[in-house]
């Protein structure tokens, strides 16, 4: 949300460009934090939603979306759109398959995430095409917004 004011207020956007000269250490930044706390603090501490991970977020996205160009070629990359066009469903399903991977298995944490993750990224794909996409056209069939 920060970002979509950023975004709209020109003058609070200079600023922040300002700031951003070394984007590419913005996003080692967050990467760091973000792997340094998945690592160190134990989940039950973080809640489900932790401030810190929005300060992980803010490191990673802002250089993106005020429009560098290293973010253009990154974020162009097609298997990277092609995330980006089934995002949501994977925020609709990556809770409950990680919860069904956990009740199943007793497998390491590392590969119970790879596994969570490569699942959800499956279902986001076939949710996506099946639900989301023809929702989309009949949408733009009606010539609705």
């Amino acid at each position: 949300m920060a970002i979509a004011v950023l975004d709209v207020e020109a003058d609070a956007l200079r600023i922040a460009r300002r700031w951003i000269r070394y984007p590419a250490a913005l996003w080692a930044a967050g990467a760091l934090l973000y792997i340094v706390l998945s690592m160190k603090v134990p989940s039950a501490a973080l809640g489900s939603v932790h401030p810190v991970y929005a300060v992980v977020a803010l490191l990673v996205f802002l250089p993106a979306v005020l429009g560098s160009r290293l973010a253009g070629r990154v974020l162009g990359w097609r298997p990277i759109a092609g995330l980006g066009l089934v995002s949501y469903a994977f925020y609709l399903w990556h809770q409950a398959v990680i919860e069904q991977w956990m009740r199943l298995s007793a497998l390491p944490t590392w590969l119970l995430g790879a596994l969570s993750m490569a699942t959800v990224l499956a279902i986001s794909v076939v949710s996506y095409r099946l639900v989301e996409l023809p929702v989309l056209r009949a949408v733009r069939h009606r010539g609705r917004t």
